[in-house]
């Protein structure tokens, strides 16, 4: 958890100088020959033993909160200073501060969001990108000194003061300032001053522990549709739906789907329903594992090389009686025997299509 808040503060803008109140109290011999990384972990296992965390973060004089609720496995965030971007009716891209309300289903890794001074109000729910690989692996090589300086009194609570020093692989430099409540081990605040290429940052994070539960509310599940360019990841085939269409999708990345591959007529989306009516552009290309295909009823267009060096696809089925376009090379460098299913109306038609866009298999209709 340690390496993973220096990573999500680094993404911080430049900031200034966050002042820390507090008074010094006298320590014991005992608080003094407590080794200060042993009082890290035993703060880190009690902060992951909480079942919710709320985390005021502050940035530059602008904070946002963060709560996560290990029961219902939602985490809730306030932004009331989030940097966006809009383009006016002149057609110039402008930077505004909103207010942002976000919660993260973690069972279903879906994203909620809305801005609640847009007018008329707009709910959205998408999944969100993974970490960068090479974020994680930088984490995991960083070194780190600890040092024990006294006990303070910070926001009233009598704390260990802890200091750290880290230094990662990418030569970022964090220095952390931890105060750790003496009598109950909680997390009361981390302060990082961060350092890269010659710029340094500064953020604070003040922990509390609530006993209300976060749940997404009724009226945000109800309302909240896939935006333009927004994805979800189902049985290993990713869906996304086209700018300007409202609730259809297209299939947007099936390399890693299994040897037999179903798109449904539609798919459902926090309860809507959205249909599937495009494979895009090389959506399945060299997929070493798919042999058989079966397409829903929405399909409308099969885009280029969409299933391009799919070496082991031998069978294709087509329930669809709509599509009208199918792109150059879609099926080609497949098995030498392809063998394509489609409605009887439509057998003429599809074949001409796949003909045209070029394979290099034995075509059976």
């Amino acid at each position: 958890m340690k390496k993973f808040l220096i990573i999500c503060v680094l993404t911080a803008t430049m900031l200034t100088g966050i002042e820390v109140q507090a008074t010094e109290a006298p320590s014991t011999d005992a608080q003094t020959q407590e080794d200060a990384n042993e009082i890290i972990k035993k703060s880190e296992a009690v902060l992951n033993s909480k079942k919710i965390v709320r985390v005021v973060t502050e940035a530059d004089g602008k904070p946002y909160t963060t709560t996560t609720d290990t029961d219902t496995q939602i985490t809730y965030r306030h932004n009331p200073n989030y940097y966006t971007i809009s383009v006016g009716s002149d057609g110039l891209r402008r930077t505004c501060i909103v207010t942002l309300e976000q919660y993260y289903d973690m069972k279903n890794n879906l994203m909620y969001y809305y801005y609640p001074e847009e007018k008329p109000k707009t709910y959205y729910v998408y999944e969100p990108s993974k970490s960068n690989s090479n974020t994680s692996s930088n984490a995991d090589n960083s070194s780190s000194t600890t040092s024990y300086k006294d006990t303070t009194v910070y926001s009233g609570v009598l704390c260990y003061q802890i200091e750290e020093d880290i230094k990662t692989s990418s030569n970022t430099k964090a220095h952390i300032v931890h105060y750790i409540n003496t009598s109950t081990y909680e997390p009361v605040s981390k302060t990082y001053t961060l350092t890269y290429k010659k710029q340094t940052s500064i953020v604070t994070e003040k922990y509390s522990y609530p006993n209300t539960h976060v749940t997404i509310p009724k009226n945000i599940l109800k309302k909240a549709v896939l935006p333009s360019n927004g994805s979800v990841t189902i049985n290993g085939i990713k869906y996304t739906a086209p700018s300007g269409e409202k609730r259809c999708v297209k299939v947007n990345n099936g390399k890693r789907a299994t040897s037999t591959v179903t798109i449904p007529d539609k798919i459902t989306v926090a309860g809507k329903k959205y249909k599937v009516t495009e494979i895009a552009d090389k959506a399945f290309e060299k997929n070493k594992k798919l042999k058989k295909i079966t397409l829903g009823k929405n399909i409308k267009t099969i885009g280029k090389q969409a299933f391009n060096k799919c070496k082991k696809l031998n069978r294709v089925i087509i329930r669809s009686t709509s599509i009208k376009k199918i792109g150059k090379k879609a099926f080609y460098g497949n098995a030498k025997k392809l063998k394509v299913q489609a409605p009887k109306s439509k057998l003429s038609k599809y074949r001409k299509l796949i003909k045209n866009a070029k394979t290099s298999s034995k075509l059976k209709m």
